[in-house]
C-alpha cells in the first residue's frame, strides 16, 4: 500500500478446498499457496510479506472486510511520524447478544493492552515490521506479540471504524465454548506461558470447522 497507489494484493493460501484461488485468479491477485502452511499462521504472514512492496503491510484474514475508506484513514493515522502501525475496531457481520458480549469484551482488553488479534487488519509500516524481525514463531497469539514488538519502536493507533469479521468460528463452535477457550489462549500468552500445544489444539478445532 503507498500513497496515491492502488493497493497491492497478496493472497496467501494454506490449501484451501473452496473457490478462493479462483476469485483471486479473477481479481488478478498475486497468489502464494501451500499446504505447508496449515496451522502456521505466522508463516502465512510473513510469506505475504515478503512479497509486499508498498511502505504499508495490511494484514486481512480472508474473513474478515475492510472498512470503506479504510486507506485514507490509514494516511491520517500515519501523519504522525510516532505511530508505526495499529489496528481497527472489531465487530461481527452477523450478531447475536452473547457475540455484542464478546466485541465489548475484545473493545475493553485491547483498548487497555493496545494488543490487538488477527481480525482486527493489523497494519503497519514496512520498514517497522522488518526491523521487528516480522510475526514471531508462534502458532498463536502471533499478531498480538508482533504488537508487543512494535509497542517498543513507536505508537500503535486504533482507528475509530470497525471491520466485520464472520463469526463461523463462534456459531460451529459455540459461543460460550469457544469464548472461554480463547480467554485460557489469551490468559498463557499474557502470563509468559507455552501455547504450542494450546496452538495445535486450536488450529486442529478451526481445521474440523472447515
Amino acid at each position: 500500500m503507498g500513497a496515491g497507489t492502488l493497493p497491492q494484493v497478496i493472497v496467501v493460501d494454506a490449501g484451501s478446498t473452496d473457490k478462493t484461488l479462483k476469485i483471486a485468479e479473477e481479481q488478478n491477485c498475486k497468489i502464494l499457496s501451500s499446504t505447508e502452511l496449515i496451522g502456521r499462521k505466522y508463516l502465512s504472514l510473513n510469506l505475504g510479506a515478503g512479497y509486499a512492496s508498498g511502505d504499508v503491510i495490511i494484514f486481512l484474514d480472508a474473513d474478515t472486510i475492510l472498512p470503506s475508506n479504510y486507506d485514507k484513514a490509514i494516511e491520517m493515522v500515519f501523519a504522525n511520524k510516532r505511530v508505526v502501525g495499529g489496528a481497527f475496531e472489531q465487530s461481527f457481520s452477523h450478531t447475536s447478544l452473547f457475540l455484542i458480549a464478546i466485541t465489548w469484551v475484545n473493545r475493553i482488553r485491547y483498548r487497555i493492552s493496545k494488543l490487538y488479534f488477527g481480525d482486527q487488519a493489523l497494519f503497519c509500516r514496512r520498514e517497522v515490521f522488518e526491523r521487528a524481525g516480522g510475526f514471531p514463531t508462534k502458532r498463536i497469539m502471533e499478531s498480538a506479540n508482533l504488537c508487543r514488538m512494535l509497542k517498543q519502536m513507536g505508537k500503535l493507533k486504533l482507528v475509530p471504524l470497525k471491520v466485520q469479521t464472520s463469526p463461523r468460528r463462534f456459531t460451529q463452535g459455540g459461543p460460550l465454548r469457544v469464548f472461554i477457550s480463547d480467554t485460557g489462549i489469551w490468559l498463557a500468552d499474557l502470563m509468559g506461558m507455552n501455547t504450542e500445544r494450546l496452538g495445535r489444539q486450536y488450529w486442529s478445532r478451526v481445521d474440523r470447522q472447515d
